[in-house]
């Protein structure tokens, strides 16, 4: 626990101060102090795998600039549609990193590469899954696409066995399988999602069932009891079996591509059985926290792996929750042991599952309790079956459990709406969740911990107090305009007072998902269940295309438009949701509290669906914003209005934010909605250079991600999501509290001391 405390502490550090050099020198310096006192000298270990985890953090933690030009390198992963090339060198320069191709190559084979590479998307807006940190989690740190390759040598002969292995594996389940269940048979054995329809992902998220589908301590544990077995069996020594089976279970972890869930799985596994042969006095809960102390001082960025959050959340709850429960029940057998270890795993992942996948279904128990032990039974045929053994009787026998378990996880799908028992909430919720849970299992400790540091605890929860309801009663009377990012389109959020209201939704013809990887998470973070008005400039998808699936998930009041669609089933749609209403120019809408949006334009009624946007000007106490969809410079011509907030209209399009109009309209800022690598060249250096000429402060939501402008009273506060922090405050605050603590800490110590004696 100690270990695992230092540990995590630095992390911590290291992601809140984004200065983990600064911070790993600080607590070299700290461990230095502490071992040149000679007085309990073992506390410098403490500061000292701080020290090791922050300069650890700093060395991981890179970000490839874009670049286009060749690497060199093994490819180490490979599966239908994907591969991580691991390089030697780059642009002729020796460096080592991984980069993910869209594309198949052969495993082992080592590759000189011709193409364009660019940086992991990170999280644009907040609420938002950060792509880039769970891809360095991974050791991934670009993408890269192909143009051209040259094959330098044939894999090795353990790569040319472990692939022949493979795909003879797959090809058992392409001929013996349903098309369905052959894929979702290659995720669950052989960890190659890549082939699996999105549709099927997404069942088993909402359902809790994510960890069926990588190969983790399910996985794992169920080969091992096969393995024991059978080898077991055969050998009847004890020793030699763990031998075999631990070396069987090491080869096909490698084989598979090694997956980071199996690692972990494998680390439980070997520090279990090392534990009884080293006759180590260590039970489960130290086995625990010393697995996960292993991953994380190892790699630090593992901290962002949404699966180790998974597999050490459901292992938590099976050897902190399952014994407290279980002790307090009567009865035994393997009825009982299922439902309490199920229930245990559910009460641990309860908050990541609420915040990840988008709420909480009381069916994610019943599906967890009744189908997860047939995909035990499911996973160890497929091992048999794998190996080809009886592919054809087995095959018969799969397609039945799985055909029935699809059956299961429909219905429980569909009907997972009428048994809704939470929405998702903050991801600040999910601390204040496990301390509760922890205290609630060490209750009989807390008098133990809490007098020798009553005072303490005290000062900060009275501080802690006031600075949330301070934070609260700011955070509700302050104006927000969100300005999102979107891919290719626009879309902002503002709020105030509890009213929400969106100006566009943003959507793309290309990108069926966008409106699920960036506006749904950071409504979800907002805790929006309703959304008052939407107001669409105009009809292109780029401004209107998420109108649909807005309006399926969230209740809206109102819709606000200036003309019609040429698609009259936009609005047909649309009526069946929400109250239409059309707006002309000089229409003023009270949208919230003291503001008021305001109508300018004219429907121009043009061929060009571009001109015809409407042009909004939001008046917050004086304080000003104008949005132009798409016009052009035609329509430009006739506004004159003094703002304080550009929204630039078609992205930064060189065919608007003329000079005139920039003068007509004096703003002091300036926000471009782009999408990153854009192949428009979004937005037009000239416009850039225009804004620059006139001394307009420009955001642009491709390199700041979402940019926030919030006005308290009459100050006006902009934040950008991908902003670099002034980490001054947080390592004065962080010095203090440290100090703080230690001094706490050592009356403690020296107070124990003195009883004792």
């Amino acid at each position: 626990m100690y270990l695992f405390a230092a540990i995590i502490f630095g992390i911590l550090l290291s992601i809140f101060t984004r200065a983990s050099l600064l911070m790993a020198g600080f607590f070299l310096l700290l461990a230095i102090i502490i071992l040149a006192q000679k007085k309990n000298a073992k506390l410098f270990i403490f500061p000292l795998l701080i020290f090791a985890v922050c300069l650890n953090y700093s060395l991981r933690d890179y970000k490839l600039k874009d670049f286009s030009g060749q690497v060199t390198g093994k490819v180490i992963l490979s599966n239908e549609n994907k591969s991580v090339l691991k390089t030697s060198s780059v642009n002729g320069k020796k460096f080592v990193t991984k980069i993910l191709f869209y594309e198949k190559l052969d495993r082992g084979g080592t590759y000189k590469i011709l193409g364009k590479f660019t940086s992991p998307l990170p999280a644009m807006n907040q609420g938002n899954f950060d792509y880039e940190k769970n891809d360095k989690a991974q050791g991934i740190y670009a993408l890269g696409k192909i143009n051209s390759f040259q094959k330098i040598s044939q894999p090795k002969a353990f790569y040319k066995f472990s692939n022949v292995l493979i795909d003879r594996a797959k090809n058992f389940y392409r001929e013996n399988l349903d098309e369905r269940n052959g894929n979702l048979m290659s995720s669950i054995v052989l960890a190659d999602r890549s082939i699996m329809e999105e549709s099927e992902k997404d069942r088993f998220n909402t359902l809790g069932m994510s960890h069926i589908l990588a190969v983790s301590g399910l996985h794992i544990g169920v080969l091992v009891l096969f393995l024991e077995g059978i080898i077991k069996g055969l050998t009847k020594n004890k020793k030699l079996t763990d031998i075999l089976v631990t070396g069987l279970i090491f080869f096909y972890i490698v084989t598979i591509g090694m997956p980071i869930s199996a690692v972990r799985a494998f680390l439980f596994y070997l520090l279990y059985k090392g534990n009884i042969y080293l006759k180590k006095d260590l039970d489960l809960k130290k086995i625990y926290f010393l697995s996960l102390s292993i991953i994380l001082f190892v790699n630090p960025m593992a901290i962002y792996s949404l699966s180790l959050l998974m597999s050490y959340g459901a292992i938590f709850g099976l050897v902190f929750v399952y014994p407290a429960i279980n002790s307090r029940l009567a009865g035994s057998g393997l009825v009982k042991k299922s439902l309490v270890g199920t229930t245990a795993v559910i009460i641990s992942l309860f908050p990541l599952i609420n915040y990840y996948f988008d709420g909480f279904s009381l069916l994610v128990f019943l599906a967890n309790l009744i189908i997860v032990p047939i995909y035990s039974v499911i996973i160890t045929l497929g091992f048999i079956m794998g190996l080809g053994i009886f592919p054809g009787i087995l095959g018969k026998v799969l397609n039945i459990l799985m055909n029935a378990t699809f059956g299961l996880e429909s219905l429980f799908a569909a009907k997972g709406s009428i048994f809704l028992a939470l929405k998702a909430f903050k991801f600040d919720y999910i601390f204040v969740y496990y301390i509760l849970l922890l205290l609630i299992l060490n209750r009989h400790k807390l008098r133990e911990i809490i007098e020798p540091n009553l005072k303490i605890i005290e000062i900060y929860m009275a501080v802690f107090f006031v600075l949330t309801s301070l934070g609260i009663l700011r955070d509700l009377n302050t104006y927000k305009e969100s300005h999102l990012y979107i891919g290719q389109g626009d879309c902002t959020l503002i709020s105030f007072r509890g009213k929400n209201y969106l100006i566009d939704t943003g959507g793309s013809r290309q990108e069926n998902k966008i409106a699920e990887k960036f506006l749904f998470p950071t409504l979800k973070l907002r805790g929006l269940t309703k959304i008052d008005g939407i107001f669409i400039s105009h009809f292109d998808e780029d401004h209107a295309g998420n109108l649909n699936k807005i309006l399926k998930k969230y209740r809206v009041d109102n819709i606000f438009i200036s003309h019609l669609p040429e698609d009259p089933e936009i609005l047909e749609k649309a009526e069946k949701f929400s109250n239409i209403v059309i707006l002309k120019k000089g229409d003023k809408v009270k949208i919230l509290g003291d503001t008021v949006a305001e109508v300018i334009s004219e429907s121009e009624n043009s061929e060009e669906e571009n001109d015809n946007s409407m042009v909004l000007l939001i008046n917050h106490r004086g304080f000003k914003t104008l949005f132009t969809g798409d016009i052009s410079e035609d329509v430009e011509r006739k506004i004159n209005r003094d703002i304080d907030i550009l929204k630039v209209a078609h992205h930064g399009s060189k065919t608007s934010t003329s000079k005139d109009f920039l003068e007509n309209t004096s703003p002091k800022f300036a926000l471009i909605s782009a999408g990153v690598n854009n192949s428009y060249g979004h937005p037009h250096e000239e416009v850039l250079q225009n804004l620059e000429k006139h001394g307009i402060i420009y955001y642009v939501t491709a390199r700041d991600g979402q940019v926030d402008f919030k006005i308290y009273g009459d100050k006006l506060r902009i934040d950008k999501k991908n902003q670099e922090e002034d980490y001054k405050f947080y390592i004065l605050l962080i010095f203090l509290n440290t100090t703080l603590l230690y001094i706490t800490a050592r009356k403690n110590y020296e107070l124990q001391e003195n009883l004792q004696r």
